[in-house]
Formats: C-alpha cells, sequence, structure tokens
C-alpha cells in the first residue's frame, strides 16, 4: 500500500503497475467507480484506434470488490485502487472533489512527457485521433481538448484533454474544483489546468465539436448513433 497526500486530504493505494512501462508512450488516465463494462469499452477503442504506443492508468475509486474483480482481468494496464476512507456525495464529499482525486492519483505515477485525461464513457472512433492530438502540440500549445465548457472559465474539459507534463509539473498541478463560500462550484476537475496556461502564456487546442457548435450536426450522420438512438458529444478533426 502506498500513501498519497492531496490537496483534499490523504489515500491510501494498492498498485498493480507494469514492469515493463513505456515511457515514450502517450498516458491516458481513467478515473472510474464501478461501470467496469464502460471502462472496457473506453480501453479497447483507444487500443484499437491509436497508431502511438499508449500507456493505460486507471484509477479505481473504492468499487466492491467484484468490480475490481473485473477491472484486474484488464490486460496490459497500470491499475491504481483507492483504497482509503469511502466518500462521496452522500456524506459530504462531492463526486467532482473524488474525480480530482483520481485524476491526481494517476498524475503522480506517470511518468510521460504527455498526459491525456478522461471519463470512462468517451470512445476513440477512429483511427489517429491520438495523433491528431498529438500534432497540436507545440511549443506554445501545452493542451489539446476534444471540447471546452460553455460557462465558468470555458476550460478544456476533463472528459478528455491532452496536457504536457514537463510543462504542468508536479509543483504546479492542481485537479480540484473550486467552491465558494456558500459551497457552489466555481471551477470544475480540470479547470486549473487551463488557467495555469493563460496565466503562463501558453495556448490550447480545441476540435472542432458539436457541444461547442451545434451547427456542426448539420449534414453528419452516423449509422450506429442514428440506429441506436445515442446521444454524444462528438469531436471532428479539421476536415
Amino acid at each position: 500500500m502506498t500513501l498519497i497526500q492531496t490537496l483534499v486530504g490523504d489515500f491510501t493505494v494498492e498498485t498493480f503497475l507494469k514492469d515493463n512501462i513505456n515511457t515514450d508512450a502517450i498516458s491516458i488516465a481513467i478515473v472510474t467507480h464501478l461501470s467496469p463494462e464502460m471502462t472496457k469499452n473506453a480501453i479497447d477503442s483507444f487500443r484499437k484506434y491509436s497508431k502511438l504506443p499508449i500507456e493505460i492508468y486507471l484509477v479505481d475509486n473504492f468499487s466492491h470488490e467484484d468490480v475490481v474483480d473485473e477491472l484486474k482481468k484488464i490486460e496490459d494496464i497500470n491499475l491504481i485502487l483507492n483504497r482509503g476512507e469511502f466518500k462521496s456525495i452522500l456524506n459530504g464529499y462531492p463526486d467532482s472533489v473524488l474525480n480530482g482525486v483520481g485524476v491526481d492519483i494517476a498524475s503522480r505515477f506517470i511518468k510521460t512527457k504527455y498526459m491525456f485525461v478522461c471519463h470512462n464513457d468517451v470512445l476513440a472512433y477512429k483511427e489517429g485521433w491520438l495523433e491528431y492530438l498529438v500534432s497540436k502540440m507545440s511549443e506554445k500549445v501545452k493542451g489539446a481538448a476534444f471540447l471546452k465548457d460553455n460557462g465558468r472559465i470555458n476550460a478544456m474539459h476533463v472528459s478528455g484533454y491532452m496536457i504536457d507534463m514537463d510543462t504542468y509539473t508536479q509543483e504546479n498541478r492542481n485537479w480540484y474544483p473550486s467552491f465558494d463560500k456558500d459551497s457552489n462550484m466555481m471551477w470544475d476537475v480540470g479547470d486549473h489546468c487551463t488557467k495555469f496556461l493563460r496565466d503562463n502564456d501558453y495556448e490550447m487546442f480545441v476540435c472542432p465539436n458539436t457541444h461547442n457548435n451545434p451547427a456542426l450536426l448539420e449534414g453528419l450522420s452516423d449509422s450506429l448513433i442514428d440506429e441506436y438512438e445515442i446521444f454524444a458529444d462528438k469531436a471532428l478533426d479539421d476536415n
């Protein structure tokens, strides 16, 4: 067991890390609680459509042992189990904070230049998605996102964004939401990352996407979404 000290308290984690982690890969950090099948679908899609090497870091927050057993069956991942005291929105610990805890914990173990953070309901849907995001990174551009929030500070949305970890170092990272004196959320998980980039005169790239620009839906047709009536934001490439 390893003790991880965070801005919101100490957490005990149990790690199942690979012996041969590729430090030249792109690290993908996913925070989970329950929903192992959804998590597997996300990982399968990343592997199917990524040409660049990837390292999966899965941080699970307090799931039941039957869920953990399913996660342990996923091959070739770095699994980190948050074994500390269970806290959730039901007993005064907002789920958004716990999501930040998971991202924070993952970032402590990642040794690669780029870290892609996402929810477990994100799917890669086209070959080259990862290469596309990496191609947007530069000396000036240090973040690349599927979409950004329409409110708050128009931050890169933590549902799927990449950050340059050589720039966003352990000393200046803050993955947590911020609340006002009345406990109303002002900033969500990962918003401080966008603020850091802006404060330091870096830029971020945001994909054309149907969340920020619903007009892009016009003329788009997707047989799977049409058939199963799936609601999904779609991030697109330059074309």
